[in-house]
């Protein structure tokens, strides 16, 4: 699945990583530098990285998620798929 996001970032940025739920080190390929910047204002925007576009690799793993917002406004997330 997909990680999907209800933001109001057109004036700036979201960017996500994925950490590992035991001790919140960022998982290879879903940290904050490999986000790909969302500039939108959507209520079902996907968050992807550099060289991963979705999370269907870590099913079953308990992760953790960590937003940055610079200028911009998180309603709520949820995976899909």
């Amino acid at each position: 699945g997909k990680l999907q996001i209800n933001v109001d970032s057109w004036r700036g940025r979201v960017r996500a990583e994925v950490l590992d739920a035991a001790d919140g080190r960022p998982l290879s390929g879903y940290s904050m530098e490999e986000s790909i910047p969302a500039v939108a204002d959507s209520i079902d925007q996907s968050m992807r990285w550099k060289e991963k576009s979705d999370l269907s690799g870590l099913a079953g793993k308990t992760v953790r998620i960590r937003f940055w917002l610079l200028r911009a406004e998180l309603y709520g997330f949820w995976f899909d798929g």
